[in-house]
């Protein structure tokens, strides 16, 4: 039986100045990180997908005003 493993984790930044918080998801079952970084100072929102089988990263960037959702 393989159960499903998702972690979350909330990492808190400053950059220039700006304090945010990059939320990460760990996917083990998949072999995925997903990281979540929200618009700040003048870098658009983006999510970052890491898949540790295939060794490939997708960025997948947001509009300034945009709120990324869950995919």
């Amino acid at each position: 039986m393989i159960f499903f493993q998702m972690h979350h984790y909330s990492m808190p930044i400053v950059e220039k100045g700006t304090s945010y918080s990059e939320q990460i998801e760990v996917d083990e079952n998949d072999g995925v990180v997903i990281f979540r970084v929200p618009a700040h100072n003048d870098v658009d929102a983006a999510d970052f997908y890491y898949d540790f089988k295939m060794v490939s990263l997708v960025i997948i960037p947001w509009g300034r005003g945009e709120v990324p959702t869950k995919v």
